[in-house]
């Protein structure tokens, strides 16, 4: 049964350990809507459990930020190398270091109904152009997502053959999807005092600065030396040549296909990027649709307030 479905080895196993093998045989709709209630029940205890938590709309920088983050508890509290991608085993390498998850998905929205004590919690925010986000995500969902992950996340399945202005305004996967997240999240912040609201743009004008205000708000003891150590560690540079040579060993840090520069998931990070792949009249168009569906509280309504 399972050599029947197209999902990737790694899937195949989970779901083999876990007594899952049913999962497999079901239509692709009721397998996503399956699998993601699974995933959905693993992230929430996750959340649940995590003292600091990070939340981010995928492709909004969470790669540079976790990488960041994770070489000042790795330098200071002498873990492995080869354990910074995943920063929330850190506290059971070490029980000094706090319980750190980071997470793309909107599981936590309806917190009163979960009762994940998100008031309890610090929060961090970051957020990302919606137009960078979707054209980033548009290179990813082509060159470098699993089909499974590509199911679960209602990415559509045919996205190489869409052109990327359709891509970057689908509903389900692009600026209007992101927008949305954007907005409910602007409603969510309002209501928590313990959470910080970072930018991307800003961390690429100010790596050191930033992440250092993100070490004082949780409270981390690293000195303005390690965290600019941090910083140059996790430079454009230097990440996409440890992604290049799989450094890590993990699936976090490592291309599509090596020999293609845009099916890394360390791309280009460049602020306002998406002009270099849209047409004026496409971009127009996306402008003035964040002008009037995207909360001003971003500063992602006017094009002429980012910067590179």
């Amino acid at each position: 049964m399972l050599t029947d479905v197209k999902v990737s080895r790694g899937v195949k196993s989970r779901l083999a350990s876990a007594g899952l093998h049913a999962l497999l045989a079901l239509p692709k709709p009721m397998r996503r809507s399956a699998t993601r209630a699974l995933w959905r029940r693993r992230e929430m205890g996750r959340i649940r459990a995590a003292e600091l938590l990070f939340v981010q709309h995928p492709k909004s920088g969470s790669t540079w930020m976790r990488v960041m983050l994770s070489r000042l508890y790795q330098a200071k509290y002498g873990l492995p190398e080869t354990a910074i991608p995943e920063i929330q085993r850190f506290h059971a390498l070490d029980a000094r270091i706090p319980r750190i998850f980071l997470t793309h998905y909107d599981f936590v929205n309806d917190r009163a109904r979960d009762g994940i004590g998100l008031a309890e919690k610090k929060i961090v925010f970051l957020s990302r152009h919606p137009c960078d986000v979707a054209v980033s995500l548009y290179f990813h969902v082509t060159k470098h997502a699993r089909r499974d992950r590509k199911i679960f996340n209602n990415w559509p399945l045919d996205a190489q053959r869409m052109s990327m202005f359709d891509f970057v305004m689908d509903l389900e996967s692009g600026v209007p999807e992101i927008v949305e997240f954007l907005n409910r999240w602007e409603r969510n912040l309002s209501t928590l005092a313990n959470a910080m609201r970072l930018r991307y743009e800003d961390m690429r004008a100010q790596p050191a600065e930033r992440l250092e205000g993100v070490v004082r708000f949780i409270g981390a003891p690293f000195t303005r030396a390690e965290i600019e150590g941090a910083v140059a560690y996790a430079s454009f540079d230097a990440l996409k040549d440890k992604e290049r040579r799989n450094a890590f060993n993990s699936y976090r840090l490592s291309p599509g296909n090596a020999d293609d520069s845009d099916s890394f998931k360390v791309r280009r990070g460049k602020v306002g990027g998406y002009r270099d792949y849209l047409k004026p009249e496409e971009i127009a168009v996306l402008e003035e649709y964040l002008s009037a569906r995207l909360s001003k509280g971003y500063g992602y309504n006017d094009p002429k307030g980012l910067s590179s």
